[in-house]
This record gives C-alpha cells, sequence and structure tokens, in this order.
C-alpha cells in the first residue's frame, strides 16, 4: 500500500480522534496573529484540513493524499 492510500484510508479516523487537540492548538496560534482582511493561509502538509478551520480566510491546503 502506497503512503498516500494509507492516509486516505486512516483520514477519517484521524480527525475523529484528533480534531479536538488539533483545534484547541490551532487556536493558540490564531489568538497571537493579527490578520489582514484579505490574508490568504496556505497549509502544506494540511492532512484532512482540520487545522485549518479556525481560520477565517482564503484557505489552500496542499497534501499528496
Amino acid at each position: 500500500m502506497k503512503s498516500e492510500e494509507y492516509y486516505n484510508s486512516i483520514s477519517k479516523g484521524y480527525d475523529e480522534l484528533y480534531n479536538e487537540e488539533q483545534l484547541s492548538k490551532t487556536m493558540i496560534i490564531v489568538k497571537n496573529i493579527r490578520f489582514h482582511n484579505d490574508c490568504k493561509l496556505l497549509d502544506v502538509g494540511c492532512g484532512s484540513g482540520i487545522s485549518m478551520k479556525p481560520f477565517n480566510c482564503k484557505k489552500i491546503g496542499v497534501d499528496n493524499s
């Protein structure tokens, strides 16, 4: 099994297990960064993208899976 196939197969379970933890870590960043009205977020290695949810901006996620 290729690594991207593996990560695709576990992504739903990962979100169920780690969603709350990932979002609490992300909220620390959100609270400490000043955003502009036209901000953009690039997340390289974003997985399912759960860490981008709290950001109020245009989001672009890149992941090989």
